[in-house]
């Protein structure tokens, strides 16, 4: 859910507005850069895309070459 990755980044979007719109923010550039996906009407679920797993698992991206 967004409100668990805003919460990942030290955010409490639940009781603060403004981390609420920087966490809207957060995880509209997460689904921008390909880390994530958001399906229609799930009410603020992101899935986490192959490209964003190797991202935090700190493998290498095929646009990093080899």
């Amino acid at each position: 859910m967004v409100s668990e990755v805003a919460q990942g980044a030290g955010l409490d979007p639940e009781r603060d507005p403004d981390e609420k719109a920087l966490s809207e923010r957060l995880a509209a550039e997460l689904v921008e850069a390909g880390y994530a996906s958001a399906e229609a009407g799930s009410s603020g679920f992101l899935v986490i895309t192959a490209e964003g797993e190797r991202a935090v698992g700190g493998g290498q991206s095929p646009s990093a070459g080899s």
